[in-house]
């Protein structure tokens, strides 16, 4: 069995360079009622099938809608729950990006209402020829990317935000998903508002939660830096998948010879915010080296984070050098 490529979950909404970009206009003409919410679902869901054509095209094997009816990956999320509040000037950088996301507020008790993602994710397995995951940003990095304003204790808003994450799981698996993803960055790479020391113990409470009860697969994703818990702590927390950072985090080489012999590895090796294009022989020598540490059917390979921050043909080209990467580690002439 080969190595599966794959992506985080975000990919670049503006076309590529000359052609206009839809989107944006039928947001605009939506925004001044000049268009319905279908027609303007009827240009989201063009894109998606284009994004998840490119990302087959470059050989990837397990793919996502690219985010792209989302103007990030917390808020609609967020405005899906009943507790939460979006406020439209409250504008705070995402991490270390250039990008800046409506900060959510907490302003009630954090309930599920109703599915969030199931129609998207529906729509996009409907087009793909390759297996759709979907994501969702874990419990403890939406508290962490959020205000609170209502519970005294985050320990208490953690857990609820993580049940309702756990009813969105639960719909999703009954509608068919077989591979869902939670982002954790926080995990790693704390926003500027995030409270200090890192509670490990909380999130792995929330983890315990938010996972409860499902057989699909799962994935624990972190990006923008690397893991500081020994492995034996970090690999204990209820994942089947670890998704990790080999370009902003290279101390995680250290922790992957702990991973237990029943996970898989998602490992990031291509530089999602840069628009460099990698070396073919560097990957196809990374590839490599992990297949010494874990088994070649237990790894996946992926950009480093979401490929929102590069221009749409660096995003493209870079996908294609990883599924090329992927193939030259087989031995396959490319």
């Amino acid at each position: 069995m080969n190595v599966t490529a794959s992506v985080v979950g975000s990919y670049p909404k503006p076309p590529h360079e000359g052609q206009p970009f839809r989107l944006r206009s039928a947001i605009a003409a939506r925004e001044r009622g000049e268009i319905s919410a279908a027609d303007l679902e009827g240009v989201q869901d063009d894109l998606v099938e284009e994004l998840i054509r490119e990302q087959v095209g470059a050989g990837i094997d397990l793919v996502t809608d690219g985010h792209a009816r989302w103007p990030d990956a917390q808020t609609p999320l967020a405005a899906g729950l009943e507790g939460f509040t979006m406020a439209h000037d409250d504008l705070i950088r995402y991490f270390d990006n250039n990008t800046y996301y409506r900060r959510p507020h907490v302003t009630g008790p954090v309930r599920w209402r109703q599915p969030i993602t199931v129609e998207a994710w529906r729509f996009a397995s409907g087009v793909a020829a390759r297996p759709v995951k979907q994501t969702l940003t874990g419990p403890y990095s939406l508290v962490k990317l959020s205000r609170n304003e209502y519970y005294e204790d985050e320990a208490e808003l953690v857990l609820d935000v993580a049940r309702a994450l756990n009813a969105e799981a639960r719909a999703l698996e009954a509608a068919g998903a077989t591979y869902l993803q939670f982002d954790e960055p926080a995990l790693v790479a704390h926003p500027s508002a995030a409270q200090h020391p890192k509670d490990f113990g909380l999130a792995f409470e929330a983890a315990a939660v938010a996972v409860d009860g499902l057989g699909l697969t799962t994935e624990l994703r972190t990006f923008f830096g690397g893991v500081e818990e020994a492995p034996e702590d970090f690999f204990a927390l209820p994942f089947g998948v670890f998704g990790l950072d080999f370009v902003d985090g290279a101390s995680n080489w250290d922790l992957v010879a702990g991973l237990p012999l029943d996970r898989r590895l998602s490992a990031g090796l291509l530089d999602g915010r840069t628009t460099a294009l990698e070396s073919l022989d560097s990957l196809r020598d990374q590839i490599r080296r992990l297949s010494e540490l874990t088994a070649r059917e237990r790894l996946e390979v992926t950009p480093s984070c979401g490929l929102e921050y590069l221009p749409r043909d660096r995003a493209q080209r870079k996908l294609c050098r990883l599924g090329e990467a992927v193939r030259a580690a087989a031995g396959v002439a490319v």
